[in-house]
């Protein structure tokens, strides 16, 4: 009898698998064991010893949670497989049923790629975007940047400030304080600044050679690297820098060396 219930316990021990048991306890371990080789690499990737490299690297990995989560979930699947005697429970198929709407969430999302848009609007959309250049030409028509006549004319005179003679780089045209000063031809804003003596002055470049000044400005309207055309506004006649009143200083610049500007525009002589 007690022989027979031995057999029967034996029979009914195999009857009841401890393999689910088995499992929890490997997956336990497996987690502890998973912990504690964290806990030590991390403050070793943090030092300059010769495994560090490799112990972020191998952090790095590790702590990619949805890829980490994508692993464990094909493990469970590969365990209900080779076990059957798991689709028996109830809380396991509970727990696979989660899994696998777990699996739907983490599927990484398939962007939309856009429209490739027409090639004319793409082009135009380049043509916006990119910096807006001048061609200098070889050579180009001046007009008057200010309607006035010419007050101090280019060359040596007599100071009106010191009273002693000294050169004039340019010609000094009359006007009231706001008149309009206007390109005399079309190029780039190379220079806008604040002159000692010139006060608000603007330099221009019309070609390779040619650039033109305005200075003793009371405002400015344009900015360095702005392309301006001919008869553009560019600024307004005032008395900045050291001069005695109101007027227009104009100057005309060939190779950087100044040049009567009477040599490529028709003045009027006050």
């Amino acid at each position: 009898m007690h022989s027979k219930n031995i057999r029967y316990g034996t029979h009914k021990t195999k009857t009841k698998s401890k393999k689910p048991a088995k499992f929890v306890s490997k997956l336990v371990w497996q987690l502890l064991i998973c912990t504690s080789v964290f806990l030590v690499c991390l403050p070793i990737s943090k030092t300059q010893t010769g495994i560090r490299a490799y112990i972020s690297k191998t952090l790095t990995v590790s702590s990619n949670v949805q890829q980490a989560k994508i692993h464990f979930n094909e493990m469970c699947v590969r365990l209900t497989n080779k076990y059957p005697v798991l689709s028996d429970n109830v809380m396991w198929n509970g727990f696979m049923d989660f899994i696998k709407e777990d699996n739907e969430v983490i599927q990484p999302e398939q962007t939309e790629q856009p429209e490739p848009k027409p090639v004319d609007e793409a082009l135009d959309l380049v043509a916006k975007a990119a910096p807006q250049e001048f061609i200098y030409p070889e050579n180009v028509n001046m007009i008057m940047p200010l309607n006035g006549k010419v007050t101090s004319p280019f060359g040596l005179r007599e100071h009106p400030v010191s009273g002693q003679d000294a050169s004039h780089y340019g010609v000094d045209i009359a006007g009231s304080r706001g008149d309009a000063v206007v390109t005399t031809a079309p190029g780039r804003v190379i220079e806008v600044k604040v002159h000692d003596i010139y006060g608000n002055c603007i330099l221009i470049q019309h070609t390779e050679r040619i650039k033109s000044f305005y200075a003793h400005l009371d405002e400015v309207y344009v900015a360095e690297g702005d392309i301006v055309a001919e008869s553009a506004v560019i600024g307004a006649v005032g008395s900045t820098g050291v001069a005695t009143g109101p007027h227009l200083h104009f100057g005309v610049r060939i190779d950087d060396e100044p040049t009567d500007p009477e040599k490529y525009i028709k003045m009027e002589h006050r």
